[in-house]
């Protein structure tokens, strides 16, 4: 992992730079630059509440690095993901269910 203190692969800085409301414009060329979604999509980027709370007493808290919702009400995870986690397939289903 890149050991520089504002790196954008540290978990703070990331959410700093990609799920603050006052960068929701970097957020926006982000997601223009990487998803094939129509432009008017972007017309209006919200930032919401990341964390989901467990459903039953033994299901886990989810929360995603940053959740958004477009113009269209489309809901999208934006996550980073420096490690090479073994059960990452399997987190990102879970994230998309509880979402």
């Amino acid at each position: 992992m890149d050991d520089t203190l504002f790196s954008p692969r540290r978990d703070i800085v990331f959410k700093m730079l990609f799920g603050s409301e006052r960068s929701t414009d970097i957020l926006t060329a982000f997601l223009k630059a990487i998803l094939p979604l129509p432009g008017d999509e972007y017309a209006e980027v919200t930032i919401l509440n990341p964390i989901s709370l467990s459903d039953f007493p033994d299901d886990k808290t989810c929360i995603l690095d940053v959740k958004v919702r477009t113009a269209k009400g489309r809901i999208i995870d934006v996550e980073i993901q420096v490690a090479n986690e073994a059960d990452l397939r399997e987190r990102i289903v879970y994230y998309l269910a509880k979402m």
